[in-house]
C-alpha cells in the first residue's frame, strides 16, 4: 500500500506549532470547508469529526480527514430509497425538496460538529498547552468560516439541522466530540462560535 505524508496531524499543528498554524490558518480553514463540502456532495455525514484524524501538509495547502469507517459515519443519496437509508439521514432527507439542499444541510451539520469539536478540544488544551481565551480564539480555524456560512443559511436549513444533532444516536457522538456539557443542540451552535444562538 502505497500512501501520500502528511506532516502534522491537525491537533499538533494547532497546539504545537502554533505560530505556523496561525499564518496558515485562513488557508486551512478554506480547503477544511471545501473537504466538507465534498463529503456532503457524495452524501456522507462524518460522526469522527476531531483534529486528531485530520492531516495537513507542510505547506498548509492540503488538509485530509483519516481514520474513518462504518461505524463513524454514514451515507446515502438524496434518491436512495428509505429501506436503504439511516434513520438520521432519512429523517434528514424528508424535510429536504431536492438534492442540493440534501447536501447543503449535511454540510451544515458536520460544520456544526466539527467546530464544536474544535472548540471543545481548546478548551481542554489551555491548562496543558498554556493558552489563553485570545489564543484560544485565535487558533480555532473554523470560527469566522462558518459565522459566514451559518449567516447564507436559511431559518429551515437551521431547523433540520437542529433536528439532526437532536437525533440520539447524534447526541451519543456529541457527547464524545464535545463533551456532555455541549451535547444539547442549543449548546453545540454556542460552542461552535456561531454567534447569537438559532432560535
Amino acid at each position: 500500500m502505497v500512501m501520500e505524508f502528511y506532516n502534522f496531524d491537525m491537533h499538533d499543528a494547532m497546539l504545537k506549532q502554533m505560530d505556523w498554524f496561525l499564518c496558515k490558518r485562513a488557508t486551512i480553514a478554506e480547503i477544511i470547508v471545501m473537504r466538507l463540502q465534498e463529503m456532503a456532495n457524495c452524501g456522507v455525514l462524518l460522526y469522527d469529526l476531531k483534529t486528531s484524524n485530520m492531516v495537513v501538509d507542510r505547506d498548509g495547502t492540503d488538509v485530509r480527514f483519516i481514520d474513518f469507517g462504518r461505524d463513524f459515519c454514514e451515507h446515502a443519496s438524496f434518491h436512495d430509497s428509505a429501506s436503504e437509508i439511516t434513520p438520521i439521514l432519512n429523517a434528514l432527507r424528508l424535510e429536504c425538496s431536492d438534492a442540493t439542499q440534501y447536501s447543503r444541510r449535511l454540510y451544515l451539520t458536520m460544520l456544526v460538529m466539527l467546530s464544536a469539536s474544535i472548540h471543545y478540544e481548546l478548551e481542554r488544551s489551555k491548562v496543558s498547552y498554556n493558552i489563553s481565551s485570545h489564543q484560544r480564539d485565535s487558533l480555532h480555524p473554523l470560527k469566522s468560516v462558518a459565522r459566514v456560512e451559518w449567516a447564507k443559511s436559511t431559518a429551515n436549513d437551521v431547523v433540520s439541522v437542529k433536528n439532526v444533532l437532536r437525533h440520539e444516536d447524534m447526541r451519543k457522538h456529541l457527547r464524545h466530540y464535545c463533551g456532555r456539557r455541549n451535547c444539547g443542540s442549543r449548546r453545540t451552535f454556542r460552542s461552535a462560535n456561531f454567534g447569537p444562538v438559532p432560535s
